[in-house]
């Protein structure tokens, strides 16, 4: 029988220099653990506040990958402010992209290096609820990359040749481009309302997308917030209701 495990991790604010706020990020986190917990999650861990360091949320996730079996899944939500850095440590012509914690500044590497020790055909969703979250893994794998809602976009292709393909099968759920943090700390952001209020009623992550996208108007979204999903060679979501063991 599979397991899932999941962590939830946001700061509506950073302690580091010049990090712009979030307000609603921590809901946000609340929200995705809220999922997890009510799919009967083996376990779940939400890092928010003060919680939300760049090491806790690490030795967290690393942990986690490390309880995984093959079929099992394990459910990753970043919430907050995105950063795209100057340039890439490990891909020519690529830039890392970032999301500010309460304490610095998390790096997409150090997500693929914690990801990199699962040695099982596990499954990956990650929830990025930061602008232009789709650009979070963009280095991650050799696969397919599927935009939404964001037409006459180059191929990145020559962004997956980086760094070698994982066992797990990895799915991103994230907006394209720019999307709105909550009007205050007592709003859930609009790509995570958006999720929540929908994926009960979606029968795949497909549908979950095309109902998403197909909301964009009355949820006062732009067009970039769809959803960016990549899968790996193995497919493990195809047709799954979203996020179900």
């Amino acid at each position: 029988m599979a397991n899932g495990y999941s962590i939830h991790v946001a700061a509506h604010k950073s302690q580091k220099i010049g990090a712009s706020k979030a307000p609603g990020a921590e809901l946000a986190a609340v929200a995705m653990h809220e999922i997890a917990v009510g799919l009967g999650y083996t376990e779940s861990v939400l890092l928010v506040d003060t919680q939300a360091t760049t090491q806790k949320f690490k030795d967290e996730l690393q942990r986690l990958a490390g309880k995984l079996h093959a079929g099992d899944i394990l459910f990753v939500s970043l919430a907050g402010t995105g950063k795209a850095l100057a340039e890439s440590t490990d891909c020519p012509h690529a830039h890392d992209q970032g999301v500010n914690l309460f304490d610095d500044l998390l790096v997409d590497d150090e997500i693929y290096c914690r990801l990199s020790k699962i040695t099982v055909n596990a499954r990956v969703i990650v929830v990025a609820d930061v602008c232009d979250g789709s650009k979070l893994l963009r280095l991650f794998l050799k696969v397919k990359r599927f935009l939404f809602n964001k037409p006459n976009v180059a191929d990145p292709s020559r962004m997956f040749d980086c760094r070698q393909e994982l066992p797990a099968d990895v799915l991103l759920l994230a907006p394209t481009g720019f999307t709105p943090a909550g009007k205050d700390e007592s709003e859930v952001p609009l790509f995570s309302r958006a999720i929540q209020e929908n994926w009960k009623k979606s029968t795949s992550y497909d549908d979950l997308r095309d109902n998403i996208n197909g909301e964009a108007s009355s949820l006062e979204t732009i067009m970039h917030a769809g959803l960016n999903t990549r899968l790996s060679h193995n497919n493990g979501f195809e047709g799954q209701p979203p996020f179900s063991i």
